[in-house]
């Protein structure tokens, strides 16, 4: 059996974008139902994309930078609030490709970060602009995760019991912690079945989730409350609720790798999230953007909630790293069995302590036979790069997403 922990070299070639190959260390199920790693090769030259005959534009061609251009205004102008129908719960979207909504091919749903919106980070809008140019087949929806923009927050029950033990779902007639109760026993927190009644008032069903950090650990939740049967792949790029971290330690992680991230720096992608294309977005998308934006607030952002949410994303079950990640995982496919699941890990994250938590992660969420669930849909991406990474290189990124889905 390899060692995930060997299976990148440290000279990784950083020059993405430009046709190269990316390698990484693949995690997954093997033979007999065994754990298995092994190194892994993937385009992410647009050219993938030719054999499906999508007829993408070269990246960072001058057709490719007008239609993302175009693409950010339609994030502009589909920004919009969302109410789930039983309770009245407000989430904050915004779609782009929206006339695929209605075509039945499914959608992606992206939720923020625990500190993100659209018109507070104009790098996401540069992010997802790129994303919806990348695939026009298919409708992207944003939504602020709960306490950001006009998203209602968690309620302070749900924010007790979350940073209690990371979980977002809740035990419906299980009091002990010892070990994980049945799948059954367990229903999304009440906001975040309210966000997926929500999304179901839209003209298409959500297929594929999705999204970075902690908004990865919101749609690990979300996989739980979608109808059954739904969801057919999630993308989970640098999952929360891996290491068990203290609030101290994760500080020092962050404060290194934003030190250290110049190293991809010499080899940025044309399209990368730069200051100047920060600004650029901000004018495409108008000055009027940020005052729609705060019309459509609700009023539930308060910074001590978002305070007190940081501390879901540092922990595990009962302070045990990944039991909070697994159980949302274990959950999830209890009611989406068919659904493909990719995590992808950036192996010096400020989210991981060490880098041996990943493959005992991996090695935990495999593990779910116990529970009559089959994990040969599960795999792990483990990536030789930092976290702000995908900053630099977006279009690797997506070429992984695109990987995860289509595998």
């Amino acid at each position: 059996m390899a060692n995930p922990e060997v299976l990148v070299p440290n000279n990784i070639d950083y020059d993405f974008g430009r046709g190269n190959v990316m390698q990484v260390g693949r995690i997954f199920l093997g033979e007999n139902g065994a754990f298995a790693a092994e190194p892994m090769k993937v385009d992410i030259s647009v050219e993938r994309y030719d054999e499906l005959g999508m007829g993408i534009p070269q990246y960072g061609s001058a057709e490719f930078v007008g239609q993302y251009k175009q693409k950010l205004v339609e994030i502009r102008d589909n920004l919009e609030i969302i109410e789930d129908p039983q309770t009245g719960d407000t989430f904050e979207i915004t779609i782009v490709n929206k006339d695929i909504l209605e075509d039945g091919v499914g959608a992606v749903v992206q939720i923020s970060t625990s500190n993100s919106t659209i018109p507070d980070n104009p790098g996401n809008a540069i992010e997802l602009a790129q994303n919806a140019v990348i695939n026009p087949n298919r409708a992207i929806i944003y939504v602020a995760s709960p306490g950001n923009g006009g998203s209602i927050s968690l309620t302070d029950e749900e924010l007790l019991h979350a940073k209690q033990d990371g979980l977002l779902v809740q035990r419906s007639s299980w009091q002990g912690l010892d070990s994980p109760p049945p799948a059954e026993l367990y229903e999304a927190f009440p906001t975040i079945q309210a966000l997926a009644r929500a999304l179901g008032t839209l003209d298409d069903r959500v297929t594929h989730l999705s999204s970075d950090a902690s908004g990865a650990h919101y749609s690990s939740a979300l996989m739980t409350a979608l109808p059954e049967g739904q969801l057919e792949a999630a993308f989970l790029y640098n999952p929360t609720n891996i290491s068990s971290l203290s609030a101290l330690g994760y500080k020092f992680r962050m404060l290194k790798e934003i030190a250290t991230q110049g190293r991809y720096g010499d080899a940025a992608e044309r399209m990368a999230v730069t200051s100047e294309r920060i600004d650029e977005a901000r004018q495409i998308m108008g000055k009027d953007f940020g005052a729609k934006a705060t019309q459509l607030r609700s009023g539930t952002f308060r910074l001590s909630k978002m305070m007190n949410e940081a501390q879901i994303y540092r922990g595990g079950w009962a302070g045990e790293p990944g039991k909070a990640a697994k159980t949302h995982l274990t959950i999830g496919l209890s009611r989406q069995p068919d659904a493909k699941v990719t995590y992808a890990f950036p192996e010096f994250s400020a989210n991981y302590k060490r880098p041996n938590d990943i493959a005992e992660f991996m090695r935990s969420a495999l593990d779910i036979g116990g529970f009559s669930l089959d994990a040969a849909g599960v795999e792990g991406y483990k990536l030789p790069v930092g976290q702000y990474w995908h900053s630099h290189h977006p279009f690797a990124r997506l070429a992984l997403q695109d990987e995860a889905f289509n595998r």
